[in-house]
């Protein structure tokens, strides 16, 4: 699994995960599968009317993301690449990387 994962720092497991998904410091994409951290700055533009944050995102090839909430909109856009959202209880990359199965579906959007 590759996670994506939005932080507002980077310090690796410490991280702690940003609450705002589209405006976060960066992202780390985690493979749980070779257990392995990538850091990516959020330096995506958010106004190209060729291409939206999400597909930006997705140049990364993340198959979930974790996300502590977020807008229906990137919700329909991140379905359409069928990408998992999940979120949970955990404020650091390490609680997620520890409680990869405690993870739940995301069936709320934030609001926006």
């Amino acid at each position: 699994m590759k996670i994506l994962i939005p932080v507002d720092d980077k310090n690796q497991e410490k991280s702690n995960v940003s609450i705002h998904f589209g405006h976060c410091f960066g992202f780390y994409l985690y493979d749980s599968d070779r257990d392995t951290l990538k850091f990516v700055k959020n330096d995506f533009p958010h106004s190209d009317p060729k291409k939206t944050f999400v597909d930006y995102t997705m140049d990364l090839r993340p198959n979930t993301v974790f996300s502590l909430g977020m807008g229906q909109k990137a919700i329909d856009l991140f379905k359409n690449y069928e990408v998992e959202i999940l979120t949970g209880n955990f404020k650091n990359i390490s609680g997620i990387m520890k409680n990869i199965e405690n993870l739940r579906s995301l069936d709320k959007n934030c609001g926006h």
